[in-house]
Formats: C-alpha cells, sequence, structure tokens
C-alpha cells in the first residue's frame, strides 16, 4: 500500500509543478490556459480517487483478517471491537 500512495503522491506533486507552470505561462491563450489547468486538475481528482480506493482497499483486507483472528478466538470481543471501530473510522477520515 505505501508504494502505490507514494506513487500517486508523486504523480500528485508533478501535477501540481504543471499546474503552477502553466499558470505562469503568459504564452498560451487564456482559453486554451483554462482547458490545460480543467484538464490537470482532473487528473488530480482521478488521483485523490485512487488514493481513496487504494486506502479502501487495504482497510477492507484489514478487517478479512480480523474477522479471521477473531474466528479462530486469537483476539477478544473488546480488542476486535476497538480495533474494527478504528478502521472504520479511518474509512470515513482518509
Amino acid at each position: 500500500m505505501e508504494n502505490k500512495l507514494d506513487d500517486l503522491e508523486k504523480q500528485k506533486e508533478k501535477i501540481a509543478e504543471q499546474i503552477k507552470k502553466t499558470e505562469g505561462n503568459e504564452k498560451l491563450k487564456p482559453k486554451a490556459k483554462q482547458k490545460v489547468l480543467e484538464e490537470l486538475n482532473q487528473k488530480l481528482d482521478k488521483i485523490s480517487e485512487n488514493r481513496q480506493k487504494t486506502i479502501n482497499h487495504d482497510l477492507d483486507l484489514l478487517e478479512k483478517r480480523l474477522n479471521i483472528i477473531k474466528k479462530k478466538d486469537r483476539i477478544n470481543q473488546e480488542g476486535y471491537d476497538i480495533i474494527i471501530r478504528d478502521v472504520n473510522s479511518l474509512k470515513i477520515n482518509l
């Protein structure tokens, strides 16, 4: 997960640099500049979506593993509840 998130962060940084360059480019006509900026912003939105999907996928895997551990009685109900609550909180807040 960490590598994928790092890659997404690098892509986000590159697009942010492209946005700055585009905004500062006086050679572009306003209409062309607006079109390029819209495309770059769409790419940023897509990266944010992919980041959220990656995080949710990994949290779902964690939850599945936790359920297996609980079924094998390797964790008590209180510990399970705490971890599940944290996982659900992360899904909402990340």
